[in-house]
């Protein structure tokens, strides 16, 4: 058997082991329950950006159906106003070559007009002049 001493000794070395283990368990369950704590919170936090990631992706979507449509319809507008100033362009053409026209033929119906005039005076000049030649009175063959 052994000493009285020695027995307290290996007993107080337990005590001190159970002691040593007790701390290290009661450390032990403290890291579990804030690993535990940590966990609860990351997976909140977790909750929460999936969340706000689908909310995210909502307004993307939302946001690309509006640039689509903003696209198609400013595509139509360019498209409609390619298409007016074609037409503009033309019917500019249009009246531009029709004043020309115009403005020819205006020139060309003055030209004739006072060669007209001219033929007329002369022929006027000849006519009294024949009947100058013929004796007669332009006022006798009025009254006549």
């Amino acid at each position: 058997m052994e000493s009285p001493a020695l027995e307290n000794g290996i007993e107080y070395k337990n005590q001190a082991g159970n002691r040593a283990g007790t701390v290290t368990l009661e450390r032990f369950k403290l890291v579990a329950t804030n690993a535990l704590l940590e966990h609860d919170d990351l997976q909140e936090r977790y909750l929460q950006q999936q969340t706000e990631l689908q909310e995210l992706q909502a307004k993307l979507a939302e946001t690309e159906a509006s640039l689509w449509k903003l696209t198609n319809v400013s595509e139509k507008a360019c498209i409609e106003m390619v298409n007016l100033h074609e037409d503009l362009e033309t019917k500019i053409d249009v009246e531009q070559r029709c004043r020309e026209e115009a403005e020819h033929y205006a020139s060309k119906m003055v030209k004739e007009n006072k060669k007209i005039i001219r033929e007329n005076k002369e022929i006027k000049r000849k006519s009294m002049a024949l009947l100058g030649q013929a004796g007669l009175n332009v006022f006798e063959i009025s009254s006549g």
